[in-house]
């Protein structure tokens, strides 16, 4: 849950194939895309631009648990 608003748990919105983001606010948001042998994790914040953070992780289940402890931290 997000520390701005700890009453409404994260949502995810599936967006194209095996694409889901994740959204704490319009400068916030986490994307994860299945590639099928492997995870990746996306991590937008404001100031990142064109340069967010990304990660790889074996499921798509540890990719939205770390991307959401993530946006609970911001």
């Amino acid at each position: 849950m997000s520390k701005k608003n700890p009453a409404q748990p994260l949502q995810w919105f599936t967006t194209k194939h095996k694409t889901e983001h994740c959204h704490l606010n319009n400068e916030t948001w986490a994307t994860v895309r299945d590639c099928g042998s492997h995870v990746k994790l996306i991590r937008w914040f404001k100031g990142c631009g064109l340069a967010p953070h990304k990660t790889v992780r074996t499921s798509v289940q540890q990719a939205k648990a770390d991307a959401e402890a993530w946006l609970a931290a911001q």
